[in-house]
């Protein structure tokens, strides 16, 4: 049922019509007062129809756009061809022999904007990544019930309370969920917290991480759940030093160091600020011959007021220039940063001092391994802060080696924002 026509401006009718996902405020020429969250709205560039989505009263993208064919309504049926579709490709690109655990919708790449579901040894995982979606909860759940036939349903979300895992249906997972990848055992939690405790959009990482451990010593910042320490370890480095701002994440890197037969014991867990923790180590005499930074995150940049504030008229954007909400696969780990400055400015700074303190701690010939959203910062401006951070250092530094998301992480052309993880492999030379 369609509640309303919107008009959209000659640039957001040609970018429409291009294949981009939602729509910003700015881009409506039409009154939207009294229209409720989840409304379906049909779009309209004059008399020409351009699109079909829902809207979002209060969020940055004013509507997220799920069909461009007028016959197509977004009730139940059209759910359960779109979970059916992302389903099937998975199907063709997961080898279910090696992992259990993936992604089966990746939002504006399985032109579903705004839903992620992922599957965590046949328990599914729902993030809404826009409030539009939140009337057509019941309707999302049937269609990943009917394609996944999953054992129990769950939606990561923060609320009032904190953020959890809020249980949906089916059977309730164990606290703590064993889930496949490789030879190795990683323990997910669906109850706890925002995150599962394993990043999906890392796979590539770690297997490259694999690759390089072997006979290395390895320090990890920013290890989280220490599952690419337990990669390099398992992998066969003798000792490996995880380090995290956060206790309970560190307890966690022991349970899954312990949950693969790997005595936690064998290795180190340290907890503080990872970049004032590998400064300390610097002072000493020891030495790593591989130096892993995953993903951090430092202060956010300011959200934009809502539409219904007072303010002054912003600069018109671009269609597809406004960030998305982080889901998991942009879930992060928040951390100190140098104050000041811009949001941007902050996040280099902070992330070049790591990366300084990372080098520091590197034998002469060894390898650095860090791992950039491109939310955050561009990756010609990251191997740019790469380079500058080493050669403050008396250090030049090699790319060795790309990764980014894997198969089950599809990116829409018209949305190429989608494609926003690298992982960067390079030799440390002094």
């Amino acid at each position: 049922m369609v509640h309303a026509e919107l008009s959209v401006s000659p640039e957001a009718g040609r970018a429409l019509r291009a294949g981009c996902p939602f729509l910003t405020r700015d881009h409506l020429a039409t009154r939207t007062r009294g229209l409720a969250t989840g409304s379906v709205v049909d779009l309209l560039e004059g008399r020409h129809f351009v699109g079909r989505g829902f809207f979002d009263e209060n969020g940055p993208r004013a509507v997220s756009v799920y069909t461009r064919d007028r016959a197509t309504n977004l009730d139940a049926a059209f759910w359960r061809a779109g979970l059916e579709r992302a389903a099937e490709l998975r199907r063709s690109l997961v080898n279910l022999t090696w992992t259990d655990a993936f992604r089966v919708v990746n939002g504006e790449g399985d032109f579903l904007p705004g839903l992620v579901v992922e599957t965590y040894s046949s328990y599914a995982v729902l993030r809404l990544q826009t409030d539009a979606l939140r009337p057509h909860l019941g309707s999302i759940v049937d269609a990943v019930r009917g394609a996944l036939q999953p054992r129990g349903i769950y939606e990561k979300r923060r609320t009032a309370d904190g953020a959890r895992g809020h249980h949906l249906g089916g059977s309730t997972a164990p606290d703590a969920l064993p889930v496949r990848e490789g030879n190795l055992r990683f323990l997910a939690r669906m109850a706890e917290g925002d995150q599962t405790g394993l990043f999906l959009d890392l796979r590539e990482a770690r297997r490259a991480v694999a690759r390089y451990s072997r006979g290395r010593q390895v320090v990890n910042a920013c290890s989280f759940t220490g599952t690419l320490s337990l990669t390099a370890a398992a992998a066969g480095s003798p000792r490996v030093v995880s380090v995290d701002a956060s206790p309970r994440s560190s307890a966690w890197g022991r349970e899954n160091f312990a949950a693969n037969g790997l005595p936690p014991e064998s290795h180190e867990f340290l907890t503080g600020d990872p970049a004032e923790v590998l400064s300390r180590i610097a002072t000493s005499s020891r030495r790593f011959e591989l130096a892993l930074v995953e993903v951090p995150c430092f202060p956010e940049k300011p959200k934009p007021e809502p539409a219904r504030k007072p303010a002054a008229k912003p600069a018109k954007a671009k269609p597809g220039k406004s960030k998305p909400a982080k889901g998991k696969s942009g879930g992060k780990r928040r951390m100190g940063a140098p104050s000041g400055a811009d949001p941007i400015e902050r996040f280099r700074r902070g992330y070049g001092e790591l990366v300084r303190a990372a080098v520091s701690v590197l034998q002469p010939q060894g390898l650095l391994a860090c791992g950039i959203h491109e939310q955050d910062l561009a990756f010609n401006d990251f191997l740019s802060l790469l380079r500058e951070s080493a050669g403050g250092l008396g250090a030049t530094l090699q790319v060795i080696e790309v990764q980014g998301l894997p198969p089950d992480f599809p990116v829409n052309p018209a949305w190429p924002r989608g494609r926003y993880l690298r992982f960067v492999l390079c030799a440390v030379r002094r």
